[in-house]
């Protein structure tokens, strides 16, 4: 974890920072939890970027969705025939 983050992009390409989003390292939770706790900025530019992260999880979690319900048309449609 670096300390002088400027940007979303900074912070979503940031391991650390991926690990506290997915909850997946203890350590880095505690690190990132005091991070933005340090100062409003940081609290602000940690929301901005883990707001991105959801809107790209969201986008591609419909697209997904959008393509299972394709195949399964798609499955219905040769059975008929």
């Amino acid at each position: 974890m670096k300390k002088n983050y400027k940007s979303i992009e900074d912070l979503i390409v940031d391991e650390s920072f991926i690990a506290w989003y997915f909850k997946k390292d203890e350590t880095q939770i505690i690190n990132w939890n005091k991070w933005i706790a340090a100062c409003e900025g940081n609290r602000d530019l940690a929301n901005k970027a883990a707001s991105f992260l959801n809107a790209i999880l969201l986008e591609e979690r419909l697209s997904n969705e959008a393509k299972m319900r394709s195949e399964e048309n798609l499955m219905r449609n040769l059975k008929k025939k």
